[in-house]
């Protein structure tokens, strides 16, 4: 998962038949650690709240993707996502102590 940073916020996006989306549906309580592509853990894990973004906010959270993975997130997925039907969901990270 791409994660992007705009000031102290933290965003990603997934698609809204994605096991992760269905997941955070019913329980928004998630752990994220840096990574290699692979998947290997490359740090500690922190507790983390997502939100799903409104429209106005998906915005900026598309932005800072974008920018961050440009030819990724700013051209593949949105693609992949339009070919295949898929409603691209925003989401915002917000640590979460407990």
């Amino acid at each position: 998962m791409s994660i992007a940073f705009t000031g102290e916020r933290a965003f990603f996006r997934s698609f809204d038949r994605a096991w992760k989306t269905k997941r955070l549906r019913n329980n928004p309580r998630l752990e994220v650690a840096p990574a290699t592509l692979r998947g290997k853990p490359t740090g500690p894990p922190i507790r983390a709240r997502a939100t799903l973004l409104s429209e106005e906010q998906a915005k900026l959270a598309a932005g800072a993707l974008a920018r961050r993975h440009r030819v990724l997130q700013a051209v593949l997925v949105p693609i992949f996502h339009r070919i295949m039907g898929y409603r691209t969901m925003h989401y915002e990270l917000h640590e979460d102590g407990g």
